[in-house]
Parts: structure tokens; sequence; C-alpha cells
């Protein structure tokens, strides 16, 4: 499972911290691959919940909807400290590698949050 929940984000992370500025290059590529890995997953993820709906609960439905507009924020600020990494100097190269890491946790505690079992359906009438 390539996920970005299951260990994957991790390896990206890791990759990304240990890149200095003169490896700047190197780690857009990292940076660039975990994006569009999540936002492949996002996609995916998007369509079974969108196949599913039928079989959802109203509660797993509100859950969904929220935890996927979240993560749809977070992809977002992801892109946005992205942007940020690419543009940065020696100067401040540092910071901008903890705010994309930072963003990144975010993304992948909203990925965390909208794969997480629906909560259960109640079978009382």
């Amino acid at each position: 499972d390539r996920s970005p929940s299951r260990g994957l984000g991790d390896v990206y992370k890791r990759q990304i911290q240990s890149y200095s500025v003169e490896q700047k290059n190197q780690a857009m590529r990292v940076a660039r691959h975990a994006i569009d890995d999540l936002n492949q997953q996002v996609t995916l993820l998007q369509g079974d919940i969108n196949s599913q709906w039928k079989e959802l609960s109203q509660e797993a439905r509100l859950h969904k909807q929220d935890a996927l507009a979240s993560l749809k924020e977070q992809q977002a600020d992801l892109e946005s400290h992205y942007q940020t990494l690419q543009n940065a100097s020696e100067d401040n190269w540092e910071a901008a590698k903890v705010k994309f890491q930072r963003s990144w946790e975010a993304a992948k505690q909203g990925w965390q949050s909208l794969t997480a079992p629906s909560p259960a359906q109640d079978e009382t009438p």
C-alpha cells in the first residue's frame, strides 16, 4: 500500500529533510512526487467514496464530506508551501523545508482522517 498514511509520506519527509540548499533540485523532485502521489490517492479515494455514497449513513456521509473538504484545504496549503520551497534561497531554505514538512504532516493527518473507518450505521428503525 503506497498511501500517504502507510509510511510513504515518512520516506518523503526524511528525504526532504536531508537535502541541503545545494541539493534543492533533488528536493523539489521528491516534494513534487510526494504531492502528485497524494493527489492521485485522493482522486482514487474520492471515486471510492462516490461509488459507496448510497450505502453510507448520513453521519458517515457528513464525516467523509468534512474530511474531504479539510484534506483539499491541506492539499492547497501543501502546494503553497511547495512554491515557497521552490523559491527558497540559502537564507531561508531550512525554514521553507520545515514549513513544507509541517504542511505534509497536516495533509497526512487529513488523509488518515478521511480513510478512517466510517462511523457505524445505526441499524435500529
